[in-house]
This record gives C-alpha cells, sequence and structure tokens, in this order.
C-alpha cells in the first residue's frame, strides 16, 4: 500500500486581490481578463507550494472561467467553492475524503 501525505490546504483569493488600481479605466472585458490573469497567477503560484496529493480548495466570490477550465491544465485535486455557505461544505467535505484516502 502506498502512504500518502494527505493534507487540505485552503487557497482564498482575497476580494482586494481582484479590485483596485489595477481595474481603474479598463473596459469590463479587460477588467474581466484581468481578473482571470490575477486568478491564474494565485492558483500557480498555490500549486507550486502544494504537494500532488493535497486537496486544494479555492474560493472565490463569484464566477471565474480559469477556476472552470483548471482541470484541462494542472493534475492535482481541488474543488472550488464561490459562497461562504459552499466553502465549508467543501472544506469539510474534501477532509473526509483525504482521511478516507490516507487510511486505504
Amino acid at each position: 500500500m502506498r502512504d500518502f501525505n494527505y493534507f487540505l490546504s485552503t487557497f482564498q483569493t482575497s476580494s482586494k486581490l481582484l479590485e483596485g488600481q489595477d481595474f481603474v479605466g479598463l473596459s469590463r472585458e479587460d477588467a474581466e481578463n484581468k481578473r482571470e490573469e490575477k486568478i491564474r497567477n494565485q492558483i500557480d503560484l498555490a500549486l507550486n507550494l502544494l504537494d500532488k496529493t493535497t486537496v486544494l480548495v479555492i474560493y472565490i466570490d463569484g464566477f471565474s472561467k480559469e477556476v472552470k477550465t483548471l482541470a484541462t491544465r494542472v493534475d492535482y485535486y481541488y474543488v472550488a467553492a464561490n459562497t461562504s455557505i459552499t466553502l465549508i461544505g467543501i472544506v469539510a467535505d474534501s477532509a473526509y475524503v483525504a482521511h478516507g484516502q490516507h487510511n486505504l
């Protein structure tokens, strides 16, 4: 039986990261593209620090194309939430799954 180091990591993109001077004067489309770029950069930063057996929980306010299509470019376990209630449920579920995998 393989030995896995499972742990749960929560990654939260701060709403302040997705606001501010970087978006002043941009069209709606350019602002959306800039937001997606910032989300991608933050996810990549988190993934570079995590082991492949980590369950990454991504919490972001609203919808993100980057999060929706993340599975096409990464080989990590991840789940996404866009409300605080969903976040709590997903973190609990992910911890339960990780614990079960660890005990296989």
